[in-house]
């Protein structure tokens, strides 16, 4: 189910989510570890503003069962899911995305 969410996310979150620390932090933050839960990271949410979702409550009990694991699928995925598109899109396009010009 996380792997849904994960799909949906537009590009400059899953730059959020590449650079930060994940972990199981149910108050979207864990201050013990530094870590912050993938809504809480997606969302860039402030703890006054955070409401548990069944996402974040997914990724939490994921997180506390598989530890690191989750995180490493989770930033394949959002790798998998860069090179899907830079395959999909029109070449004249990636000519450009590389600097290449015509």
């Amino acid at each position: 189910m996380i792997g849904h969410y994960v799909d949906a996310l537009p590009r400059y979150v899953e730059d959020r989510i590449l650079t930060s620390k994940l972990g199981y932090a149910p108050n979207w933050t864990n201050p013990e570890t530094g870590c912050r839960c993938l809504v809480g990271t997606a969302c860039n949410l402030q703890f006054s503003r955070f409401v548990a979702s069944e996402w974040s409550e997914w990724y939490d009990a994921l997180a506390q069962r598989f530890g690191e694991r989750v995180n490493i699928a989770i930033r394949n995925r959002i790798l998998a899911n860069r090179a899907r598109r830079a395959l999909l899109a029109p070449p004249a396009l990636q000519q450009v995305e590389e600097g290449v010009t015509v």
